[in-house]
């Protein structure tokens, strides 16, 4: 039997280089089942259809990854798929889908959508499939019956990680020496950030990857596919002080002359932990600071003690790791003054890089929903963005022209900074 694992792409995905860690598991998982799998990623939805227009009966199963950036392109190739072949069985993963079941279920030829975490629940689609039973039942799912949703009473998280194939990485990795390599560490998240679409509906529950995993994808990376340097993917790295301290020391006893970067909050790095991290070979750290100002703080549910930032990212600099870090323009509540409160303080920071985005709330966030009701979307349509630097919303009392202008100013002055500095 024969599955498509799809990432639809766009212009703004197509920018980002990053390899989609979830299909690469799902397509591990098919593959020890002994299904066959193709996957399709950084291609939009028509070069898709081209490929498939040939062989299209040959596959018992159509899986894909929605983001609110592709979603179209998804829908447009489900519909595609449905008139050529009605009885093929097409599922959709992803926070965007997860968010929006309804209006999924209910307008397009999409046979079910599972939410949350996708390994356990596409175990048991492939066992359905395998054996003609219908889509229904399954852990983490939403489906359509008659004129009604259904939600499955089972909710299924992978609790030790460990017991994860390695991901299929041959699909995404297919020229070599690759530049980088890509790694999670754990999953989950504490934090209830209001701009993050994954925690409407994903548990928060944290979960790692053993040490000793974490090196063996890292060496396997190495080896087999001449990565050099690393990125983690960890929304926080760091969370765990003692086990990131445990990775750093299994680095260094693993490997010579690599390098590596990732992404955390200043709360969580300190004098020791950062030396540990460059003696491992952390090269860069990118630090999310978005807003100076409280009340900012409080609707984007994202709180930092801006004396610590200060401190944390001097500290990091003088460790010898490069630092990065981003703030915020347009967020809903916003006046002028507070952007160009945010925009002297990240100008005073001692960083290698500051990035100054406008920010864009993500539908089906917390955000997305107090944005509706204070401000403007001046684009209909996430997927029609061309880069992270487009202006997306407007808060009231502002204007496109006027965000615009301060996003310039501040782009202008950091890179400024940054020629003379």
């Amino acid at each position: 039997m024969k599955i498509a694992l799809i990432l639809p792409s766009t212009k703004i995905l197509t920018k980002l280089h990053f390899l989609p860690i979830g299909l690469s598991y799902l397509a591990a998982i098919a593959q020890k089942k002994g299904f066959s799998v193709s996957v399709f990623f950084k291609k939009t939805w028509k070069e898709i259809a081209e490929e498939l227009e040939a062989n299209l009966d040959e596959f018992n199963l159509v899986g894909m990854q929605t983001f609110a950036t592709n979603i179209e392109q998804c829908l447009s190739l489900a519909c595609w798929i449905k008139e050529r072949k009605p009885d093929m069985k097409i599922v959709f993963g992803g926070v965007h889908a997860a968010n929006f079941p309804e209006d999924i279920l209910f307008n397009y030829p999409v046979d079910m959508i599972i939410k949350g975490e996708g390994e356990i629940a596409f175990e048991h689609i492939l066992e359905k499939i395998s054996n003609g039973n219908p889509l229904t039942d399954i852990p983490n799912s939403i489906w359509k019956e008659e004129n009604s949703l259904k939600l499955s009473s089972e909710s299924s998280i992978m609790h030790n990680l460990d017991d994860l194939p390695y991901p299929a990485w041959e699909f995404f990795y297919r020229e070599k020496p690759i530049s980088t390599g890509h790694i999670s560490t754990f999953r989950g998240c504490p934090y209830n950030c209001a701009n993050c679409p994954s925690r409407t509906n994903e548990e928060g529950t944290v979960r790692e990857y053993s040490v000793s995993r974490v090196i063996d994808e890292m060496s396997i990376l190495s080896y087999k596919y001449g990565a050099s340097s690393f990125e983690f993917y960890d929304e926080t790295f760091g969370l765990n002080r003692s086990r990131t301290l445990d990775i750093c020391k299994a680095i260094c006893s693993s490997f010579k002359n690599i390098s590596w970067s990732c992404y955390t909050r200043v709360r969580h790095v300190d004098k020791e932990l950062l030396q540990s991290m460059k003696a491992s070979g952390c090269k860069s750290i990118f630090y999310g600071v978005a807003t100076t100002r409280k009340h900012l703080m409080d609707i984007l549910r994202f709180h930092n003690d801006l004396a610590e930032v200060k401190q944390k990212i001097r500290l990091t600099r003088e460790t010898g790791i490069k630092t990065t870090v981003s703030f915020l323009v347009g967020i809903p509540g916003e006046k002028f003054s507070d952007s160009v409160s945010t925009i002297k303080y990240g100008l005073s920071l001692d960083a290698d890089r500051i990035v100054f985005q406008p920010c864009i709330p993500f539908p089906g966030s917390h955000l997305y929903e107090t944005a509706k009701k204070c401000g403007k979307f001046i684009v209909d349509d996430l997927s029609k963005l061309e880069g992270w630097n487009k202006t997306f919303f407007i808060p009231q009392g502002r204007s496109a022209s006027g965000i615009n202008s301060t996003l310039f100013m501040a782009k202008s002055l950091s890179k400024i900074k940054t020629f003379l500095f």
